[in-house]
């Protein structure tokens, strides 16, 4: 069958490169040859550490422990991590990759996630943890990863929550007091509990409650303070399809379609995006804007601008930038990912 399908081939490679992977068990090497072949292939998400060859220390033994749990977590087949070594000496090796990425290299480690088919990277920005890594390839992929104090069945119901309508965030609230009633064991109770008091905050006071309660934790000591963080970072909005969740639905709809559409049908997609109300939301209107700007762009200047614009923004994340600038292109770079083919 694999035969048939032309994934031996395919597979043969992946064999090939866990066979060099020494340093990190669980983890494949990629190089400017291997990339291509599995990164942007149908078959797997693939997470990327653009790093030093020989790379050591707190941060390496983080990543360590991601790639160890990654691989013992059930249902994650489709998942692959890889290494990708950076070398600024005799060959450079791989530092054409770091330089397509627009990486710098005074940021290694850095971490890009490329869902399956697609070449345009998701940015990992947090601080450098296993648990952030976990939560990270979570959220990103809509995939459950267990981690401690989150219970899959309650994480169902808070997939997506902060971007349902009220009547759907009653239901869901409705529908984890009824797990609550039948929880037996003691220590489910308690993160469930959690859980149904954080969704019915939500309901009362919106969205804010779940950054007013992250606050909060912050300040807290003890053992529940990191599964509850956990548990919020559950609640999380809609995500599009490369995985991000600033995303907004109604424009996503759109925006798969607008490239392949005629000259005269994006003048009117252009007008029933610009219609949209994302007044309830500050966190909306902010990606409303960006999205926007790039329906005008494609109108102005062609379908070729979600390309050229695309290479444009990794070459300035490559260079000497703030912070600020950095996060405001890698959310452009993860809207862009949202506009379909223009076949």
């Amino acid at each position: 069958y694999f035969f048939s399908m032309g994934l031996f081939p395919f597979l043969f490679i992946v064999l090939l490169t866990f066979g060099h992977a020494a340093d990190v068990k669980g983890a494949i090497d990629l190089d400017s040859v291997s990339f291509p072949k599995i990164v942007g292939s149908s078959h797997f998400d693939v997470l990327v550490k653009f790093d030093k060859s020989y790379p050591y220390g707190d941060k390496e033994d983080q990543y360590k422990e991601f790639v160890k749990t990654i691989g013992q977590a059930p249902g994650l087949n489709t998942v692959l991590v890889a290494n990708v070594g950076v070398e600024d000496y005799g060959d450079k090796k791989n530092d054409d990759l770091r330089e397509q990425f627009g990486i710098n290299a005074d940021d290694f480690p850095v971490f890009r996630l490329f869902p399956r088919g697609s070449t345009v990277p998701i940015p990992f920005t947090a601080t450098v943890t296993a648990s952030n890594l976990l939560l990270f390839v979570k959220q990103t992929l809509g995939v459950w990863i267990g981690l401690p104090g989150c219970l899959e069945r309650y994480d169902s119901l808070t997939d997506g929550f902060l971007s349902l309508e009220e009547s759907q965030k009653t239901e869901k609230v409705a529908a984890a007091e009824d797990l609550l009633a039948k929880e037996e064991a003691d220590a489910d109770k308690k993160t469930a509990s959690f859980y149904v008091e954080m969704m019915k905050n939500v309901v009362k006071e919106g969205n804010g409650a779940v950054a007013k309660a992250t606050k909060a934790i912050e300040e807290e000591a003890g053992d529940d303070k990191d599964w509850k963080q956990n548990v919020l970072a559950s609640l999380t909005k809609y995500r599009c399809k490369s995985g991000h969740t600033g995303c907004l639905k109604a424009m996503d709809a759109v925006a798969e379609t607008f490239l392949a559409a005629s000259v005269e049908e994006r003048a009117g997609l252009l007008k029933k995006v610009q219609a949209l109300d994302f007044s309830k939301d500050e966190a909306d209107q902010e990606s409303a804007k960006v999205y926007l700007g790039i329906f005008k762009r494609i109108v102005d200047k062609g379908t070729g601008y979600v390309e050229s614009e695309t290479a444009r923004l990794n070459k300035l994340l490559g260079s000497q930038i703030s912070d600020n600038k950095k996060k405001q292109f890698q959310f452009k770079l993860t809207i862009l990912g949202a506009f379909g083919s223009s076949a």
